[in-house]
């Protein structure tokens, strides 16, 4: 079984349970706590993936992050679990897995905006509401900034890619004037 296929029974699994135990709110801000915590910090991504760490400390670790951050029970048996069973090297993929599972039964999708620079809150208001209207669906926007692509964006919903950035742009007539000059 494929990394992503554990992944997905896992937070198929947490949510149904949540779900069950009227807990899907809760849970959902554990999900965002800990894709915060996965994405600031590089050594907690060591420690999720390494196999120095044995299973009793990675499970008396995790016990200890969900004490600390106040997670619901549900989350704190899963951390648990998948320390166990020397999983938590899919819980990035876990934590995702369940938010599109949640964003899927709210009818929402999320899109990811790479910029060059910054962008001001109108302008993401109004890519909101061109991608909800494409997409028949609320869209939550997440911004990100990488000067590489120049100029333009990148748009990502899902497994669908947009690329309107200048630096693919500038590759493509590169790669034009190239096979025009073979």
């Amino acid at each position: 079984m494929s990394a992503g296929q554990v992944a997905h029974r896992y937070a198929k699994a947490w949510l149904s349970a949540a779900k069950d135990k009227q807990a899907l709110e809760p849970v959902a801000q554990d999900i965002h706590a800990l894709l915060s915590m996965a994405a600031a910090s590089p050594e907690f991504m060591t420690f999720l993936t390494s196999p120095l760490i044995g299973r009793a400390d990675q499970d008396k670790a995790m016990r200890a992050i969900a004490q600390k951050a106040k997670f619901h029970e549900l989350t704190t048996a899963l951390l648990s679990v998948m320390a166990q069973r020397r999983r938590l090297s899919v819980l990035p993929a876990t934590l995702a897995a369940a938010r599109n599972l949640i964003d899927a039964a709210a009818g929402t999708a999320r899109a990811l905006v790479t910029t060059a620079t910054a962008l001001d809150e109108k302008r993401v208001a109004d890519i909101r509401d061109a991608l909800a209207k494409k997409l028949g669906k609320d869209v939550a926007v997440q911004t990100k900034i990488d000067p590489a692509i120049i100029g333009g964006m990148v748009v990502r919903v899902g497994s669908t890619l947009i690329d309107d950035s200048v630096k693919t742009k500038l590759d493509r007539m590169a790669r034009r004037l190239q096979g025009q000059a073979a």
